[in-house]
């Protein structure tokens, strides 16, 4: 069993996390000395004079900020883009992308085109060629040519989360779902804490243990868990009294897990536990590894995020240094440790790392092959 006290600082660092998860889709405007801004200017000059990158050599792009503007990269750091934007989503889906332009949405194609007019308040990643959307204080759903395919309830006042089609939203009468079919799933009235679907299924509270619902908003597995993470593979971890265990989406029992202080979500059947002392590395099946990033030091704060592409980020946090990220292998050993102000997980073979205030990025054996000049970046995706 862990303490109270052990209890209430996991819980922190997990608040922390979250709002460090919530950093990384959160545009921000950044000052821009003269030197960053006549290197931009220059990079404008290639852009427009000399030309753009073929898009059809750039399959797999990035966004990027310099003096205040957002364009897209390919692999190789070389800009794609025919245009700037004042803000961008995360992602490409089905060839498009969210950007802002003069404080209006719309969506821009590979070329960095805006082929979705600039008209919406809000507008979020498409799913299978549909993406929902704000417009004049009312939600919508269009198709990838701009067309309204169905109007959303009006008693939704906010979109808090979106994943694999499924939009967390706020309404009138509380928290409730948004499905690609533009339908409104209301969860019983006795369910809390909802969370976003992952692998069809979306954590719930009820009498104050936890379990999971599908698309229906039905219990799938039942609320009788102290804690449990979020699927992001066909197991994850859950928690009964001071015993944890890992259980597949039937929820049958895998196996136990060692003593640990939290939950964690297991991806590719792999992750980075909160064991005494020091972290560990943890496959399903039993193997263990230790590892060098210490935990349970009151000094100094420490949070290991699921693995993404077979490499886990991990964060410290103290009074003196703030924040410094890293990574860790599955072998247990730490990829450039504490070597970052910021880091992103991996995506597509690179990860954008804040190094001297300034991103760039790294390749999985962590050496910078986009050079660290830009003010923000997000992750590689496909742009198809």
């Amino acid at each position: 069993m862990f303490t109270s006290f052990q209890q209430k600082t996991r819980f922190k660092l997990r608040i922390m996390a979250f709002v460090l998860e919530l950093r990384d889709f959160n545009i921000v405007n950044f000052q821009c000395p003269r030197m960053v801004k006549a290197f931009f200017s220059l990079q404008l000059y290639v852009l427009f004079f000399v030309g753009f990158h073929s898009p059809a050599q750039a399959q797999t792009q990035a966004a990027v900020k310099r003096g205040g503007k957002w364009f897209f990269i390919d692999k190789a750091g070389t800009i794609v883009s025919q245009k700037l934007y004042d803000s961008v989503g995360e992602r490409f889906a089905d060839g498009l992308v969210p950007v802002m332009l003069n404080k209006s949405w719309g969506y821009a194609n590979n070329t960095g085109k805006l082929v979705i007019k600039n008209s919406y308040q809000q507008a979020h990643t498409f799913h299978k060629g549909k993406a929902l959307v704000k417009k004049q204080g009312n939600w919508l759903m269009i198709d990838t040519k701009g067309k309204t395919i169905s109007k959303i309830a009006e008693e939704v006042t906010a979109i808090e989360n979106m994943q694999e089609g499924i939009a967390l939203a706020e309404t009138k009468n509380g928290p409730a779902y948004i499905l690609p079919s533009g339908k409104i799933l209301r969860p019983g009235k006795e369910f809390a804490d909802f969370q976003p679907f992952s692998m069809g299924l979306a954590r719930v509270k009820k009498g104050g243990k936890y379990g999971f619902i599908d698309t229906s908003g039905n219990l799938k597995i039942n609320c009788t868990y102290d804690a449990a993470a979020n699927f992001l593979d066909n197991i994850t971890s859950v928690q009964v009294g001071g015993f944890y265990r890992l259980i597949n989406m039937r929820e049958e029992t895998i196996e136990q897990l060692p003593h640990m202080y939290d939950v964690v979500s297991f991806n590719r059947g792999i992750a980075v536990l909160p064991t005494p002392i020091s972290y560990t590395v943890y496959r399903a099946g039993g193997t263990k590894i230790k590892t060098d990033l210490p935990y349970g030091d009151n000094l100094v704060s420490s949070y290991v995020y699921p693995f993404s592409e077979d490499i886990a980020r991990f964060f410290n946090h103290s009074v003196q240094a703030g924040f410094r990220f890293g990574y860790v292998l599955p072998d247990g050993k730490l990829l450039n440790a504490y070597r970052y102000q910021w880091a992103r997980d991996f995506s597509n073979g690179l990860a954008a790392v804040k190094l001297n205030g300034y991103y760039g990025f790294i390749n999985p054996k962590g050496e910078m092959v986009i050079d660290a000049i830009y003010d923000d970046a997000l992750n590689f995706y496909p742009v198809r």
